[in-house]
């Protein structure tokens, strides 16, 4: 028996094997893939510098630290905020008078609801984002997300932007990236959103209005459409240049081009006047900033350029000293419109790598948010500097009364700056500072002006014999640098704010 089953067995071997009845499957665990990191989004580049540049400005007007513009835009607004042919003390004008700009009926609206210069901070800001954006969009497809927002963040770094963002606030910055946008939609072969786009600029800013009509001529792309809405720019253009010369700013000329002729007739009869200011050591000294931001590769596309060349010749020419420095606003928007002409390049791997190197050298070189190795001094971070609080200024502003009357220098006055009455230091004792506020306005004291002010904050340098503290104020408050006094017959001694 043992055999035969044996040899059962062996003769039917699957037969054998073969179960009575279905087996069940055993389920296997399959073992997870392992998680992926999740990837930080390039586009984050651009967020974080303009967060962090925005943020220092904002800082740099907490700690006593910005400029007259912004004392000069938050007054105004603030006066606005009362009518709109309510004038702003600083410059005694209303704000249409020093530039005709209706845009910023947007930020009086805003100041009707609270009057802070935070507004316009946090708007230039995200203007300064949104334009970085708008490069990087463009090299998006060809060269990556990555090195697209490198170079956007590489335009935000460097000094003729950031030092514009950092020192204080002007409209030119809400301007450009309509501008881009416009040129970017005739690029498109869209000329109806690029009129939409143009007349927001303008609105903001003429100038950059009249560079977008420029870029309808040398913009490529689909030029069928152009012409009609690019005659109601200029249709708009004109009208607003009228009201822009008529409202105030007829005083320009002199004040920055009376070298080349009595008026712009007679320096166009004298060409060579022209000629010689455009190539000067001193309009080169402007200019090499802008060009090298990208690599000077706008130069291999010079009809690209033309936009830029619309607002920087103003800049060029001028022979008033604050359009010499970078540190202010004029830079600005030369510097983005100037992408236009190295997009063309940048979107090659190399030509990329080139603007990024040229934007990141000069921001070395200069800063201001990148420790600087030349100006103002190796190792220096200016937009650092700004997050460091004037105590002196903010004890001796803090404890004003908000309805006082104040004449102060240009960084204690943006501080200073939502009152009735407030002045840029000597005046209305004495003449302002022509460098500063130009306007005839400002070239003789006004007694009935100086019997508003209350305090005074001057620096200690300031004090002199042309411009001495006037009789009738005793001092109230001093620290190193800093002096504060009070009206004595008609306002009580205050308690600084830091005793």
């Amino acid at each position: 028996m043992p055999i035969l089953w044996s040899m059962a067995v062996t003769e039917h071997p699957v037969e054998a094997a073969l179960p009575t009845e279905a087996t069940p499957p055993v389920d296997t665990p399959v073992p997870a893939a392992p998680p992926h990191p999740r990837r930080l989004s390039p586009s984050l580049i651009l967020v974080v510098t303009a967060a962090a540049i925005t943020a220092a400005s904002i800082a740099a007007w907490r700690n006593g630290r910005a400029g007259i513009d912004l004392a000069i835009f938050d007054q105004g607004l603030y006066a606005a905020g009362h009518g709109l042919t309510h004038r702003a003390s600083i410059i005694r004008e209303t704000l249409f008078e020093d530039h005709f700009a209706p845009g910023m009926l947007v930020f009086v609206a805003l100041y009707k609801l609270v009057a802070t210069p935070l507004w316009l901070l946090v708007a230039q800001g995200i203007a300064a984002w949104a334009a970085a954006r708008l490069v990087a969009q463009r090299l998006r497809a060809s060269v990556g997300e990555t090195w697209a927002n490198l170079a956007g963040a590489g335009l935000l770094l460097s000094p003729p932007v950031a030092y514009a963002l950092l020192w204080d606030f002007h409209f030119v910055v809400i301007a450009v990236p309509f501008a881009l946008a416009a040129a970017f939609s005739l690029e498109d072969g869209q000329p109806r959103r690029a009129l939409l786009f143009g007349l927001v600029a303008a609105l903001f800013r003429i100038e950059v209005g009249f560079a977008v009509l420029a870029a309808f001529a040398s913009m490529p792309g689909e030029r069928r459409g152009r012409l009609r809405p690019g005659a109601v720019l200029l249709a708009y253009l004109l009208v607003a240049e009228y009201f822009e010369q008529h409202l105030g700013n007829n005083i320009f000329w002199p004040m920055h081009y009376a070298y080349l002729g009595s008026g712009p007739v007679d320096a166009v009869t004298h060409p060579w006047r022209i000629v010689t200011a455009l190539f000067s050591g001193r309009s080169l000294h402007k200019a090499l900033p802008w060009l090298a931001t990208g690599g000077f590769a706008c130069l291999l596309r010079p009809r690209l350029t033309v936009p830029a060349l619309i607002v920087a010749l103003p800049v060029v020419f001028s022979h008033w000293g604050g359009t010499d420095t970078f540190i202010f606003q004029y830079g600005y928007a030369p510097t983005f419109l100037l992408a236009l002409a190295w997009i063309p390049i940048a979107r090659r791997p190399f030509g990329v790598r080139w603007v990024v190197t040229g934007s990141l050298a000069v921001a070395l070189l200069l800063g201001p948010v990148l420790p600087a190795l030349v100006y103002p001094a190796p190792g220096f971070s200016y937009a650092l500097a700004r997050f460091v609080p004037d105590d002196e200024m903010r004890c001796l502003t803090g404890a004003i009364p908000a309805s006082a009357g104040v004449s102060a220098s240009g960084s204690a006055l943006s501080r200073l700056a939502e009152r009735e009455n407030a002045y840029l230091w000597p005046f209305p004792f004495q003449p302002a500072p022509a460098s500063t506020l130009p306007g005839p306005q400002h070239r003789h004291p006004v007694p009935a002006l100086a019997a508003k002010v209350d305090y005074l904050v001057v620096r200690d340098t300031q004090v002199s014999a042309t411009s001495p503290i006037p009789s009738g104020f005793v001092p109230d408050g001093a620290t190193e640098h800093l002096l504060r006094f009070r009206r004595a017959a008609t306002t009580s001694p205050t308690r600084l704010a830091c005793a």
